[in-house]
């Protein structure tokens, strides 16, 4: 029975490996490998001429999608021509097969194909993706990497992960965008200060001081957000710094709200609260109520003593 079975397997193979199979195999192995060495020299060109690590990754990416598309088209142009009876009769029996066992992955080429036609994000735009975010390096076939921000490591600074997702994502989970069209944020500062303190004067300074390191900030949004308008229905808004008393609790709570580039949150942030912490100290009206976590001890349980006498 086992000699049975091998003759068959012989036989089967034998009928498969016809001059005209092993010639098509050879021209496609020979279009790869010519393919292969081509695209290696134009990437060794690119390295010694481009030295923009985006614009560099971007030309490899579409020098690799042609490349493949070539191989792609040519393979099944070569395998249609030869066997085209029986190429589409079993087309037609395994295709609806094929997209059941196989939908999460044609999801992930749809909506990579959606990627590179509606371009709704690119690699070097920060994102928001499924809670997490990061700046995208990297759009393959089946998914999208990001170096994600946030996490443990506050105000939006790398935390050193490298996130993937599925191209489906984009179908099935919520997708925020930070630099794409609109490029700049709204970031917010917090202070609260005594009732007793000159709040007017607080409001002041704290306008004076964003108002101050803010620089063109508000005027490139302000252009950004009129150009757009024109394009998506974006509601007036105003882009200069804004001061307002948030709540009054046995303490004055003021915000401070400002235009940055998601970016430079932290950096810009810092500026400011510096600027606001030594205005106030020169201000003997203005006392700042700073919050505290005061830890309780923790109770020991009491020790029993049995006199045992």
């Amino acid at each position: 029975m086992n000699l049975l079975a091998i003759t068959n397997l012989f036989d089967s193979l034998n009928n498969l490996f016809t001059p005209q199979f092993l010639e098509g195999l050879l021209k496609v192995i020979l279009l790869i490998g010519i393919v292969v060495i081509f695209r290696w020299v134009l990437f060794k060109i690119l390295n010694r001429y481009i030295s923009d690590p985006l614009r560099k990754y971007r030309v490899r990416k579409m020098i690799s999608i042609i490349f493949f598309t070539v191989i792609l088209v040519v393979i099944v142009y070569d395998f249609v021509s030869e066997y085209r009876t029986t190429f589409f009769a079993a087309l037609g029996v395994i295709s609806a097969g094929i997209a059941f066992t196989f939908r999460g992955i044609l999801l992930d080429i749809m909506g990579w194909l959606f990627i590179i036609s509606k371009n709704p994000v690119v690699v070097g735009d920060r994102i928001e993706l499924d809670r997490s975010v990061g700046d995208i390096i990297d759009i393959n076939l089946f998914q999208i990497t990001i170096l994600e921000c946030g996490n443990w490591s506050h105000n939006q600074d790398y935390s050193g992960r490298l996130v993937s997702f599925p191209n489906s994502y984009i179908f099935t989970k919520t997708l925020a965008n930070y630099t794409r069209k609109l490029t700049f944020i709204w970031d917010e500062i917090n202070v609260s200060i005594t009732t007793d303190s000159d709040w007017e004067h607080a409001m002041q300074i704290m306008y004076d001081v964003a108002n101050d390191l803010s620089k063109d900030r508000p005027v490139i949004a302000q252009k950004n957000i009129n150009y757009l308008s024109g394009l998506l229905a974006l509601p007036k808004t105003d882009t200069y710094p804004e001061v307002y008393i948030k709540g009054i609790n046995n303490q004055i709570e003021l915000g401070l709200r400002y235009v940055c580039a998601p970016r430079e949150m932290r950096k810009l942030q810092h500026e400011i609260r510096q600027r606001i912490l030594e205005e106030f100290k020169s201000d003997k009206d203005i006392s700042l109520i700073f919050r505290q976590t005061i830890k309780k001890p923790e109770k020991k349980p009491s020790k029993v003593i049995t006199d045992l006498a």
